[in-house]
């Protein structure tokens, strides 16, 4: 058994041994296998220098034989330069012979380009004649119409040449006819106006069949007062309650047309106070409502716009003032309430024709004269001076004018005409005992009844042709002295109340109605000039031509800056 183990003892410790011995071994092994990979990595870096050796000998190998290559063609490139350089000197000898030469060839060339191209444009033409005829007769018959067009144009230019000297001539024998008109049917005319009944005329308006105190026939013109013994006039016109304010207006427009044809105009409304003055004139309201101020603007500014086509540029300017206690006063001015009104004087300028100096002038906008004359209109309202009185709780203590100018200007007749148009609302006519007045506004009253007193003087003076005149006697009638002269046109507009209570203040109103129709002015006188040439100034002057119908006066010459006074803006 001992040596059982003895012998198994020896057999591990030779198996260990035996272990030992090839772990070594394979130590060893790896120690080979490690330098066996070394070395087979250094084999791989040589091999690969050598490679590159091998590639760089190659390079410069084919560089060496490029370089002996270039060297060759440089040698060769600098004997062809020397051939150049011989041959180049060769050139430059004959160059002055040869170009001689180029020039003969090049002219040549284009001579036979040039005959080709002539060939080809005969040929072209030669193939093309039959289209050429046609186009030729075509172009011909063109032509022939054309002619026809031009002459028609021509013809028909002719006749609108004619047919527009025909207007112009027929304006202008309208213009005559209507102006013979109205000297036959009178220079100063008298129309009456009896208003209807208001809430204002008390117990007869609330009657249910209110009887009138006068009777109005329209179709004799003629008016009656409605009592026992009744007085009979008879006037131009007659309008009773129910005329409207466009049936008083048709008859008015042929005085407005007469301003625009170059006369002075006067409309101005006459009456007692309440009677309808106010209303007649300046109307109260929009639309129908209107009076005869916004009325003749519109029938002017359309006639203006109508006359633009025949060659005529119009300028229209307004001023509107009042005559307060015999002071006049700017009613398109702006006061202060502590401001102390301005006043104006009334001045002649050097034709004769009187003006106010100083007044607020306003020149009509064609585009919106209608608004703007209403505000004008509007702006007069709020400054005239009005009052209660016994007659009407808003009466007019004071005569307003609206005054126009109108300036028109023909360039292809080489004339300027100048009309004015005085639209007039007189103060109320009635007497002291009836408007119960005392202190200042006695003193209105009577300055306005001394204004009207003067302006019936001048008519009475008129109707029995005296050689005086007393137009200076009131700023009224001094004012209005160019349309109540021999040069204008009178148009005066009675205003009656239907009330018996009034009957006595109509009466009087239709008494001085009367006494005025029977005045003549003669011939009024057209303001117009023709504008001349200056042959040794070669320049326009104008000189004065009447075209007045009866009694023409000349004035004298004047350029258009002195045409009108200077007025205030």
């Amino acid at each position: 058994m001992t040596e059982t183990l003895r012998s198994k003892d020896q057999e591990l410790r030779a198996v260990q041994e035996a272990n030992t011995a090839l772990v070594m071994q394979n130590q060893q092994l790896e120690l080979e296998r490690d330098d066996a990979q070394a070395e087979l990595a250094l084999l791989k870096q040589v091999d690969v220098e050598d490679a590159r050796s091998s590639s760089n000998a190659r390079t410069s190998w084919e560089k060496a034989q490029t370089n002996r290559a270039l060297l060759g063609d440089l040698a060769q490139a600098n004997q062809t330069v020397d051939r150049l350089k011989e041959t180049i000197a060769l050139v430059k000898i004959k160059e002055s012979s040869r170009n001689q030469e180029a020039d003969d060839r090049e002219c040549e060339t284009k001579l036979m380009a040039a005959g080709k191209e002539l060939v080809d444009v005969e040929n072209t033409l030669l193939l093309s004649r039959p289209e050429d005829k046609e186009l030729s007769q075509r172009m011909q018959v063109m032509a022939e119409d054309l002619a026809a067009v031009r002459q028609e144009l021509t013809e028909k230019a002719d006749q609108i040449a004619d047919l527009e000297m025909r207007i112009a001539e027929g304006e202008t024998t309208r213009r005559k006819l209507h102006n013979v008109i109205q000297e036959l049917r009178g220079n100063i005319r008298v129309h009456v106006r009896l208003r209807p009944f208001l809430r204002s005329d008390g117990a007869e308006a609330m009657a249910e069949n209110p009887q009138s105190a006068i009777r109005c026939d329209t179709f004799v013109s003629t008016i009656t007062t409605n009592v026992d013994n009744p007085h009979t006039f008879k006037f131009d016109k007659i309008y009773d309650q129910f005329a409207s304010q466009e049936n008083v207006f048709q008859d008015v427009a042929d005085f407005i047309q007469s301003a625009m044809d170059g006369y002075n105009v006067c409309i101005f409304a006459y009456g007692q106070t309440s009677s309808g003055k106010t209303h007649t004139m300046q109307g109260s309201g929009k639309a129908q409502m209107r009076g005869i101020t916004l009325r003749a603007i519109d029938l002017i500014i359309d006639c203006c716009n109508e006359l633009t086509s025949m060659g005529w540029q119009f300028s229209l300017d307004v001023t509107f003032y009042e005559i307060y206690k015999e002071t006049i006063r700017d009613l398109l001015a702006s006061y202060n309430g502590n401001d102390e009104p301005r006043k104006h004087s009334i001045r002649t300028d050097r034709h004769g024709k009187n003006y106010v100096e100083g007044l607020t002038q306003v020149t009509i906008d064609f585009a919106q004269a209608a608004e703007q004359v209403e505000e004008i209109v509007n702006l007069a309202a709020c400054n005239r001076s009005v009052d209660r009185t016994d007659m009407n709780t808003h009466s007019s203590r004071s005569h307003s004018i609206f005054a126009l100018q109108i300036h028109g200007f023909n360039e292809v007749q080489n004339t300027e005409v100048e009309g004015s148009l005085s639209l007039v609302d007189l103060a109320g006519s009635e007497r002291l005992s009836r408007s119960h007045v005392t202190g200042n506004r006695l003193k209105e009253a009577q300055a306005i009844n001394k204004s009207l007193s003067s302006l019936a003087d001048v008519f009475q003076a008129l109707a029995k042709k005296s050689s005086h005149v007393p137009y200076r006697n009131s700023k009224l009638t001094y004012a209005l002295q160019p349309a109540l002269s021999g040069d204008g046109k009178t148009l005066m507009m009675a205003n009656l109340s239907p009330t018996f209570a009034s009957l006595d203040e109509s009466l009087c109103s239709m008494r001085f109605a009367q006494n005025v129709r029977r005045c003549e002015l003669g011939g009024p006188v057209r303001q117009i000039k023709s504008r001349v040439v200056n042959a040794a100034a070669g320049a326009y002057s104008p000189s004065s031509s009447s075209l007045a119908l009866a009694a023409p006066r000349v004035r004298p010459c004047a350029s258009h800056a002195g045409t009108r006074p200077p007025q205030a803006r």
